[in-house]
């Protein structure tokens, strides 16, 4: 063994001999950790983790993360790569958008629009998800005539019919999917308490009409199926459920002026499975009850579907259907 190893040794069993005999009255003077000692690398071994403590890991490069409780770096909400809720009106509807942002509206009966997928803006309809009916141009109207508009309406479809002294259904149609099919669709409306206004959802052949209605008279207000012989003749009443018969309906006031009954939104579905049609409605988009079904062809077999209605009253009334939603399943 050489000298110096020696001499080290000698030296620390005098040191512990000192300490063993003076114990806690010996204070040792350390000496403080400056920065200036400190070096760092990319060595994680000392990081924190969930299950112990430790350095905290380098930072990611991205400004807007933040690190987490779980021992990751995450995106802030509403920040680059997380979700970002802004809002605006609805033709400043972003073009692009990342799964889960979220747009709410200022200027339209939707509520809020979120990204389903990459630049896919799906629109939400009172708690509810919607399908936008597609503009006035991609629809065709039938019997418009003097007495009619059909305008886009920040992402619905309005029609607006005056009176007219004698019957006549004016509509926006569209060629039938292939069957079977189920079109749900959801409209915000104006309707008077007079004989008669009502607004629909129909099946068309070109000539004949069958829809499922919601007709509004001096003291009633009726869901019916009816069926038209073409759009200034009317035929028969297929079925009919009463929701108000009395001199004094409840009437609920919306962004759409005073409406009767039922308030600003009517639920209705009309399904073609082939051999059979189905007319169904609701009055909280939840709870469902079909109200008549016949076989094709019993009294019409349709090549196209639409939506529209009726305003036969005297004086200066007019219906108003705002389309809301189209959802095809």
């Amino acid at each position: 063994m050489g000298h110096q190893v020696k001499s080290r040794l000698a030296f620390a069993a005098l040191l512990a001999a000192v300490l063993i005999v003076l114990g806690p009255r010996v204070a040792l003077a350390v000496p403080p950790i400056l920065e200036s000692y400190l070096s760092f690398s990319d060595i994680t071994t000392a990081n924190a983790s969930t299950s112990k403590h430790g350095l905290m890991p380098k930072a990611d490069g991205t400004s807007s993360h933040y690190w987490g409780g779980d021992a990751t770096w995450h995106p802030v909400s509403g920040a680059g790569g997380g979700v970002n809720i802004t809002q605006g009106s609805y033709l400043s509807l972003p073009g692009t958008c990342t799964t889960n942002d979220v747009y709410f509206t200022t200027d339209s009966y939707y509520s809020h629009f979120r990204c389903s997928a990459t630049n896919t803006w799906t629109p939400f309809l009172g708690g509810f998800i919607a399908a936008l009916p597609g503009v006035v141009s991609g629809w065709t109207g039938v019997n418009t005539g003097a007495n009619w508009t059909a305008t886009d309406l920040n992402g619905a479809v309005q029609l607006q019919i005056t009176n007219n002294a004698s019957l006549n259904w004016r509509l926006l149609t569209k060629s039938q999917p292939s069957t079977p099919y189920t079109l749900t669709f959801i409209w915000g409306f104006y309707q008077q308490l007079n004989n008669s206004e009502d607004t629909g959802v129909y099946f068309y052949d070109g000539t004949k009409l069958m829809g499922l209605e919601f007709l509004s008279q001096a003291s009633t207000f009726t869901i019916r199926v009816e069926k038209i012989t073409d759009v200034t003749h009317d035929a028969s009443t297929a079925a009919s459920k009463a929701l108000y018969n009395s001199g004094n309906l409840p009437m609920v006031h919306s962004p759409m002026g005073t409406l009767a009954a039922l308030g600003p939104l009517l639920y209705a579905r009309i399904a073609n499975s082939g051999t059979t049609l189905t007319f169904s409605y609701s009055l909280d988009n939840i709870t469902w009850t079909s109200l008549f079904s016949e076989s094709v062809g019993t009294f019409i077999t349709p090549t196209k579907y639409g939506f529209g209605g009726v305003d036969n009253t005297v004086g200066s009334s007019t219906v108003i259907v705002n389309m809301l939603s189209i959802i095809p399943s």
